[in-house]
């Protein structure tokens, strides 16, 4: 069964296939054993509001690495591209796959952007290579959250050995499904075109070699950092397998050669440790603790951006916000490409009464990332309180058509419509708003929405 779109676009989909064993074996020499093929699903999407990307290039990226390689006749591989989550169920029941790979957008905890099964009909390819739609819905972006794709992918789990999920962000969805599949790969931040591309040729010329999960893995890594010169980006890949809580990628330790294997008690932590133990404590809410293990982690590689960014996050939670600006700082002069940093600290700006700094880098957040809805409604409300009010209006409805989802730029939306007198206007936009919340389970904030929706006589 083959995708028309794929055909469409000019990617061949014949003649490929994958196998798998032992799974730290090579997947194509374990299956061969047993007459089998590897499996291999490759799913797109890049929906209307969303930046679009080139997926065709990643597309076509895997097919040639899994071509030229010794096992290729051993692989198979199929194409959704443009998908939904319906064709998604669908071909995991079609083709029983022991490789899931998605290739798209991710939004973190509101989960990975398909198209909607009502605009599927909409899409098709533009002349810069995109595979985009004609659509004028906003309604297109359908989010798939971290549990329920974690639900579907626990029904595969008789053949799926690894998902691959090649999209920003995506390390929320990695960590639900690695429950219950061996290997998932996933991203703990935004992940550019180049990155994520890359990566994927490393990772399949590997794998189509004979190497097994983790091993290519690493290789995806190594091509991230040899062929792109590039070794902070590859630290935003994370490598979770089934039932262990955190990743085998946690940034690498290039200023101390690795120690062999030895009980803690008998040697002294890397950086990479450090960082890994603080992200665990951090996760169970002992931020001191955390913070403690990111100073250590930073003493023995002061030059990780990420480590700084993480801990000016734990630094906020505990209400430091000028010692998270500081961090959030040194993670810029690190890695100026990061939008969630300047994002982050453009809130810590505002919190301490610096607007005018909040705007400055909410701005600079939507320019490395211009599908940054949760900027834009964060500078709609920086305008709103300096008193530019069509600024704001502007930057909320670009939030919304960026996310359909976003509650909290409708509820902003609708405190502008009251203020203008524009009752019925408000009165929708705060009834969007509570509908979302109530299904985001916020109760806060929903009772915040039903609230104002009484005010007016709704």
């Amino acid at each position: 069964m083959t995708d028309p779109l794929a055909e469409k676009i000019g990617i061949n989909v014949q003649g490929v296939t994958v196998n798998v064993q032992n799974l730290n074996v090579g997947i194509a020499e374990r299956l061969e054993k047993s007459g089998d093929r590897v499996r291999i699903l490759v799913v797109a999407a890049s929906p209307l509001g969303a930046s679009p990307l080139q997926l065709d290039r990643e597309v076509k990226t895997i097919q040639e690495a899994l071509r030229r390689s010794r096992k290729r006749d051993n692989f198979e591989v199929e194409y959704r591209l443009a998908a939904t989550p319906s064709e998604l169920r669908r071909a995991l029941l079609d083709l029983e796959p022991h490789v899931l790979h998605f290739s798209g957008h991710g939004s973190g905890e509101q989960g990975l952007l398909f198209v909607s099964d009502e605009s599927a009909s909409a899409i098709y390819r533009s002349e810069g290579g995109e595979v985009r739609s004609r659509s004028t819905n906003s309604n297109e972006i359908k989010f798939v959250p971290a549990q329920p794709l974690a639900n579907l992918l626990q029904l595969c789990d008789e053949h799926l050995e690894c998902v691959v999920l090649n999209a920003c962000y995506s390390d929320v969805q990695g960590d639900a499904i690695s429950a219950n599949i061996p290997f998932t790969i996933g991203m703990r931040d935004v992940v550019e075109d180049n990155v994520a591309i890359k990566f994927s040729q490393g990772f399949y010329d590997a794998i189509g070699s004979g190497k097994g999960y983790e091993s290519a893995f690493k290789w995806g890594k190594v091509a991230i950092e040899f062929d792109l010169v590039n070794n902070e980006a590859s630290q935003i890949l994370v490598l979770r397998k089934k039932g262990e809580s955190f990743s085998q990628s946690s940034p690498v330790v290039t200023m101390i050669p690795l120690e062999p294997e030895l009980p803690t008690s008998d040697r002294s932590l890397s950086a990479n440790e450090y960082f890994n133990r603080a992200l665990e404590k951090s996760k169970k809410g002992d931020k001191n603790g955390a913070i403690t293990d990111y100073n250590e982690a930073i003493r023995l590689n002061p030059n990780n951006s990420i480590t700084y960014y993480n801990r000016g996050v734990a630094k906020y939670d505990l209400g430091d916000k000028n010692g998270a600006i500081t961090d959030y700082n040194e993670a810029i002069r690190l890695n100026p490409n990061n939008s969630i940093t300047y994002y982050n600290r453009g809130v810590a700006k505002y919190d301490l009464g610096d607007k005018n700094g909040a705007i400055t880098d909410y701005n600079e957040a939507i320019r490395l990332n211009s599908n940054y809805d949760k900027a834009y409604d964060n500078r709609g409300f920086v305008k709103y309180n300096l008193g530019d009010k069509n600024g704001a209006i502007a930057d909320y409805n670009e939030a919304i058509r960026l996310n359909p989802n976003n509650a909290n730029a409708y509820y902003d939306q609708g405190l502008i419509k009251r203020e203008r007198g524009k009752k019925q206007e408000a009165l929708a936009y705060f009834r969007k708003a509570s509908e979302l919340y109530q299904q985001q389970g916020n109760t806060e904030s929903y009772n915040n929405s039903r609230d104002r929706i009484k005010e007016l006589g709704g």
